[in-house]
């Protein structure tokens, strides 16, 4: 998030606006409240480790986004950044497995563990798809702030799904997440209702026009 916001202004020479960079504030502070409630009370000594970790994996993601932009303006290659994204994923999972194959921690294979791979092999495609689609009509940073979208459905997915009640700085965290996500939306949805509304402006005197034309015409052409 915050990531997309530097990395497309610096690459991409995509500027984000005042709501933008206010609503990834907002957002960052969501994550502090659901840090908190995972962590306890007390936070651990090396929360600084963990915080350059996220920031760190959320710095790559928006690289990633941003390289998926280059190529989906230059040319629309949709399933080709697919192809490339699952292969390389490939690599440091065969890697994971291997470590702890060689350590005497083999990964148990089952019918049931199968099944929920493949079911979320068929989510993280599609997921992969929208996002590729985005990052072609959108700036980076745009996509990034509505991505934060799902910590929110994740919090609601373990509710419903699985019954757990969320702590007090869990809920304050994402309806912060969620705040922050409507304030980064502010300035477009203005735009465009104002492009809109200026478009339904040009159009009404030209449409005036050409009836003043088509009455002219039939006053000319008389009764038939």
């Amino acid at each position: 998030m915050l990531g997309g916001l530097w990395i497309g202004l610096l690459i991409l020479r995509e500027r984000p606006w005042r709501e933008q960079v206010l609503g990834a504030g907002i957002i960052v502070g969501g994550l502090v409240f659901i840090a908190i409630a995972q962590t306890g009370p007390d936070i651990k000594a090396l929360w600084w480790l963990g915080l350059l970790f996220g920031l760190g994996a959320g710095t790559t993601y928006a690289l990633a986004n941003t390289l998926s932009r280059i190529v989906q303006k230059a040319r629309p290659l949709l399933f080709v950044a697919l192809a490339l994204s699952s292969v390389g994923g490939l690599v440091p999972l065969a890697v994971i497995v291997g470590i702890r194959w060689l350590a005497g921690d083999a990964v148990p294979v089952d019918g049931p563990s199968v099944g929920a791979v493949l079911v979320a092999g068929v989510a993280n495609s599609v997921a992969l798809a929208a996002l590729s689609l985005a990052v072609r009509h959108t700036e980076v940073a745009t996509v990034n702030t509505i991505s934060s979208a799902s910590i929110v459905f994740s919090f609601i997915g373990s509710v419903v799904i699985f019954g757990e009640i969320g702590t007090l700085p869990m809920i304050v965290g994402i309806v912060l997440v969620t705040v922050g996500i409507i304030v980064a939306q502010v300035r477009r949805s203005t735009a465009a209702r104002h492009a809109g509304e200026r478009a339904a402006a040009m159009v009404a005197p030209e449409a005036a026009e050409i009836g003043e034309v088509a009455e002219a015409a039939d006053i000319e052409a008389g009764p038939r």
